[in-house]
């Protein structure tokens, strides 16, 4: 669900981010070189020890509670490489990764249109109407998507179990790069991404972008660019401008999904895409991902979910 918070409670969130990913890196770090000389893992309870040591300091006296799940994510990603199913892990930067964060369920209180974090207060919910009157959380996640901050949260339901015969014939789809996707009962798709909107907003894109560059060269000394005011109002353009384009990407395959699942069919075939391959070709990546294709999951990826979440809940 997306946040609407003031400008404090929006530099509250940034600080939060910012402690997490600080908190991440420095787990990767003592991690890397504990294992370099003594060949052996540094647990989880070793380090939050060790944290806690470091914010009884008067330098590191900023930290406070959202760095425990941080640690806990860094030792879960070294788990999955030494178990093959994930490369080492990565320094995060403050540019490129995502920024968020996670709250001890204990510690929210969630309302119909408002949820309370701790260290940042009563925040204004955009989106209501949307959680069940009777729910269990698990956990709360908060994070960034361009210009806007969301609260993605865990809840506990039943398991789902349909004992029921199915009586409509199964159904294939096949992702293409003409098409979004062909459906075998003969329904094709338009990719949205060649689509007159999509277009004139990429076009928009580039124009922006470019004003951007000429920007930062004007600003260029030496080796240094100077970031003013300008351009971070530019930057909240693009960004804006980025979000929508992703927005309306996910709104398209929803429904796609959607009216398929509708159908009723006993079960669903998607075929096996290599998308990591294909987003290595800009050519590809362009035709089926579109412009910003470097911020979007795979579609098949994307399409299992969905097909997943409505095939549960329409049946």
């Amino acid at each position: 669900m997306r946040l609407t918070p003031n400008n404090k409670q929006r530099s509250q969130l940034e600080k939060s981010a910012h402690v997490a990913r600080w908190a991440y890196n420095w787990t990767l770090n003592q991690k890397k070189s504990h294992y370099e000389e003594t060949k052996k893992n540094y647990s989880q309870g070793d380090l939050r020890k060790h944290l806690t040591q470091l914010k009884q300091t008067d330098d590191y006296r900023w930290l406070f509670s959202v760095t425990k799940q941080a640690i806990k994510d860094c030792d879960v990603a070294f788990q999955r490489f030494f178990k093959g199913q994930s490369r080492f892990p990565r320094f995060k930067s403050r540019r490129r990764s995502k920024w968020g964060f996670y709250n001890d369920p204990h510690k929210v209180k969630i309302e119909p249109t408002r949820i309370r974090l701790e260290k940042i207060g009563w925040i204004r919910l955009a989106e209501k109407k949307y959680l069940p009157e009777e729910f269990k959380p698990l956990s709360y996640r908060m994070g960034r998507e361009g210009v806007h901050w969301f609260v993605s949260i865990t809840v506990e339901v039943p398991d789902y179990v349909d004992y029921s015969t199915p009586a409509n014939p199964p159904v294939g789809v096949d992702v293409g790069i003409k098409t979004l996707a062909t459906v075998s009962n003969g329904v094709t798709y338009k990719n949205i991404n060649k689509t007159s909107k999509i277009k004139r907003l990429e076009k928009r894109f580039k124009r922006l972008q470019r004003r951007v560059s000429r920007k930062y060269q004007m600003n260029k000394e030496g080796d240094r660019y100077w970031k003013t005011r300008n351009l971070m109002k530019l930057g909240q353009r693009v960004a804006k401008l980025r979000n929508r384009m992703t927005n309306i990407r996910k709104d398209t395959i929803h429904q796609m999904t959607t009216e398929i699942v509708k159908t009723k069919p006993s079960h669903i075939v998607i075929e096996n895409l290599n998308v990591q391959g294909m987003m290595k070709n800009k050519h590809l990546s362009q035709c089926v991902f579109g412009e910003t294709g470097h911020d979007e999951p795979g579609r098949k990826r994307r399409l299992f979910v969905e097909f997943y979440k409505f095939f549960v809940t329409a049946k």
